[in-house]
């Protein structure tokens, strides 16, 4: 679980927090992975997280979860307070991990 605004990693850039997160995973996607996802945090990869605008953040939280090569991810709104482009550019983003995960063979029914 990520909190929205978790106030330990703003002191870190956005690779900082992606490694930091995949750090005590037993497996991880590649980091390059996660920023071809996420383009808008490739190019702010060196920023510091309390740099980063609410769509940016969001986005951090959720590549943070992904690299994690979780099983189950649970999101609670993550689309508040957001900007129409941002939701949007999110929107897409789940729907090719929602095609990626249907596509796999290790995809699990429920």
């Amino acid at each position: 679980m990520f909190r929205k605004n978790p106030g330990s990693t703003q002191a870190l850039t956005v690779e900082e927090n992606l490694e930091l997160a995949a750090r005590s995973a037993p497996q991880r996607v590649p980091l390059a992975e996660i920023l071809a996802t996420f383009p808008r945090l490739h190019d702010r990869r060196i920023s510091y997280g309390r740099s980063l605008s609410g769509g940016e953040q969001q986005m951090l939280a959720i590549a943070r979860a992904l690299i994690r090569r979780l099983r189950l991810m649970l999101l609670d709104d993550p689309f508040e307070g957001l900007a129409v482009t941002i939701v949007q550019n999110l929107l897409e983003i789940c729907r090719e991990l929602d095609d990626a995960l249907l596509r796999s063979p290790r995809n699990i029914g429920v």
